[in-house]
């Protein structure tokens, strides 16, 4: 071969461009303070290719994430277009889109007129950290009546590391907010110190960097818990045995009040006290101790029972006190009694004054009604009172009773006490009796006085009937000291009648031979017997008509008894016949009779008063009853004569009764063929 030639003359020409190389040294990193922007670096392509006219960052979060779940799928690309040939390539990014403290895988591409270069080395980055989002699912549960528990899920976006969650909790009724952290990222917390029953309206916040975004609010409220005192107690009485009380709600109630409880207990008495219940802000004590003070304080019941309140002491009412006590009377002279007795055991309040009343046991018995009384004024100091009664009668038994005062009025009596004052002369005989010996006549009985006081002579016996007095000196006539008993009769004397009787004796003083007269005994009333009664008066006999008499009388003055009828005899003579009758109408009741008699008769009236004793004597009246129409005429027969054919012959017995004379007969007769009667006299 000949050789190598020489070379031709130069040519000049460029080949077509094509896709670069990929991005050489590719690098993102966190800028500071930055959560939405990335700071990225890188070489130009060792196969340039042509002119590179941009450069292309893809980036997407990383599966690597503090947050896996939070990774989302969609690519995120940055064009960046460049004119310059400079060999680094740098520039600040924003990643649209993207969250705070989160990582990301970027990749980088250059571009040619001719198309897109090959990818670059993938560079991870973290975005910076920003506030968290709120707290999620926030629950609260009241622990206690001073606590609440409160937990919550974290953030759906925490954007960054959570260094501890802060619980905002609010008053509900004021607004006044206080709040708690808890250490370290524990997503639960229990609050102290809150104030019992109470709502608080609680939310919870997330620290970053710095705080985020507060939860929704839950209220909760804290338990019951003991209440504080009631206020405002009152208390006043309303009887001698009731008070009432009331109060206002506590201050703190500290809860849902279920119930009252009332304690009151009598002043200076040990024990524990009484306890009442209610439901309501008042309530009256019964079946208390009269005219007692009482300590009285009140606390309320939710679900423990609270504070009592301040006591308050007040007094039952006043009542009508008991019977004065140790009481006692005795006599002082034959005008004077002294009565002594004790403060009552229960006064049942202050007593004012005492009344002492005093009557005659004969007169009756102590009452509101006696007027006789004296008013002893109370002494706080004492206890013990006496009371002299003077100006009183001698020898007299009087019934005395004493009875307390307080301002609402008397109590009962004590008592009552006897008491007799002496006599100054003689007292009375003792014993003095009656003896009824029948209808005239009384025995009246005595003893010896029980103080004679001197020598007795005689005895004055004083008896009287309607109103008029008589009297009777009896000689003591008894041997030796004449203390037996003595007797005296009275005859003459009314039957049926009561005479009152008394007896005193006289007797001479032992010193100066005095006549004193005694004390006359108790009068004594006697009722004679009954006897026969007297005539009845005004007897008075009437005719009615021929058949019937009306008879009547007045009752008569001297009774002698109660009567108990009257006695009606009657008798007649029929004149026509002299035929004797008689009849008797016992035990009339009434003072006038209707008596049927026979016509034309002469009629003997006797009407006699009874008593228990018997019949007394008759009253006695005549009278004849006047004719009337005679009855028919008996056996009458008629019948023809012998050998006269025109004569009858009748014949017949006159009437019974006749009721009169018979002046007349008269025969009526006919022709038995005829209408009527023709009369033959």
């Amino acid at each position: 071969s000949v050789g190598e030639g020489p070379p031709s003359n130069n040519d000049t020409a460029m080949t077509d461009e094509d896709e670069p190389s990929s991005p050489q040294n590719f690098m993102i990193a966190t800028i500071a303070g930055e959560t939405e922007m990335l700071n990225s670096s890188w070489l130009p392509p060792q196969l340039r290719n042509g002119i590179i006219t941009a450069y292309t960052i893809f980036c997407r979060q990383s599966e690597e994430q503090f947050y896996p779940e939070l990774v989302p799928t969609v690519m995120l690309s940055f064009v960046l277009v460049t004119t310059t040939e400079e060999s680094v390539r740098s520039t600040t990014f924003e990643i649209e889109g993207s969250q705070p403290f989160t990582y990301y895988d970027c990749y980088a591409t250059a571009n040619t007129s001719a198309g897109e270069g090959s990818a670059s080395e993938t560079s991870t980055a973290q975005t910076a950290e920003a506030a968290p989002g709120p707290p999620v699912n926030v629950r609260a549960n009241n622990e206690s009546s001073t606590s609440i528990s409160v937990e919550w899920d974290r953030p759906s976006y925490p954007n960054g590391v959570i260094r501890f969650y802060q619980v905002i909790y609010l008053l509900v009724d004021d607004g006044s907010a206080s709040n708690a952290a808890t250490e370290g990222n524990e997503t639960k917390i229990v609050i102290d110190g809150l104030s019992f029953y109470t709502d608080y309206a609680l939310s919870v916040r997330a620290m970053t960097i710095e705080f985020g975004e507060l939860s929704e609010n839950v209220t909760q409220r804290t338990s019951e818990d003991a209440p504080s005192a009631p206020v405002g107690i009152t208390a006043f009485n309303t009887s001698s045995t009731s008070i009432m009380v009331s109060w206002e709600v506590p201050m703190n109630p500290n809860g849902n009040i279920r119930r009252y409880r009332v304690f009151y207990n009598v002043i200076g008495v040990n024990g524990n006290p009484s306890v009442t219940m209610t439901d309501t802000n008042m309530l009256k004590l019964t079946s208390l101790l009269i005219y007692t003070e009482y300590n009285i304080s009140v606390d309320a019941v939710t679900v423990l029972p609270g504070e009592r309140s301040t006591a308050v002491t007040v007094f039952t009412d006043e009542d009508l006190p008991d019977v004065p006590e140790s009481f006692t009377a005795d006599e002082v002279n034959s005008t004077s009694i002294v009565a002594f007795w004790q403060t009552p055991t229960s006064p049942n309040g202050i007593i004012t004054h005492y009344q002492l009343l005093y009557i005659e046991s004969s007169m009756g018995e102590c009452s509101n009604e006696t007027e006789t009384f004296v008013i002893v004024e109370s002494v706080k100091e004492s206890n013990m009172y006496n009371q002299t009664l003077v100006n009183l009668s001698e020898f007299t038994t009087y019934q005395l009773c004493v009875r307390a005062f307080t301002r609402i009025g008397p109590g009962d009596f004590a008592g009552p006490a006897f008491v007799r004052t002496d006599p100054d002369s003689a007292s009375p005989p003792l014993n003095v009796q009656a003896m009824v010996l029948g209808s005239k006549s009384i025995e009246i009985s005595w003893g010896y006085p029980e103080m004679p006081r001197g020598n007795i002579s005689q005895y004055e016996i004083e008896h009287n009937v309607t109103g008029v007095n008589n009297s009777l000196n009896v000689s003591n006539t008894l041997s030796g000291p004449g203390m037996g008993r003595q007797s005296h009769e009275f005859n003459d004397l009314t039957p049926f009648t009561y005479y009152q009787f008394r007896v005193r004796a006289i007797s001479y003083a032992e010193d100066d031979n005095t006549q004193h007269l005694g004390m006359f005994s108790v009068p004594m009333t006697v009722l004679t017997s009954e006897d026969v009664p007297g005539v009845v008066e005004n007897l008075n006999v009437a005719i009615v008509n021929s058949t019937h008499l009306n008879v009547s009388w007045e009752e008569p003055s001297e009774t002698n008894g109660v009567i108990t009828g009257y006695n009606l005899i009657y008798s007649s003579v029929y004149l026509p016949s002299n035929n004797m009758l008689a009849g008797v109408i016992a035990s009339l009741t009434d003072t006038h009779y209707l008596l049927s008699v026979t016509p034309y008769t002469n009629y003997t009236i006797e009407v006699r008063a009874e008593t228990g004793a018997g019949q007394g004597e008759a009253s006695v009246s005549s009278i004849m009853t006047p004719e009337a129409v005679p009855s028919s005429p008996v056996s009458f027969n008629l019948m023809q004569l012998d050998g006269e054919p025109n004569q009858l012959m009748a014949s017949w017995s006159p009437p019974d009764p006749t009721n009169g004379i018979i002046t007349a007969y008269t025969v009526y007769c006919r022709v038995v063929s005829d209408q009527g009667f023709k009369a033959v006299r």
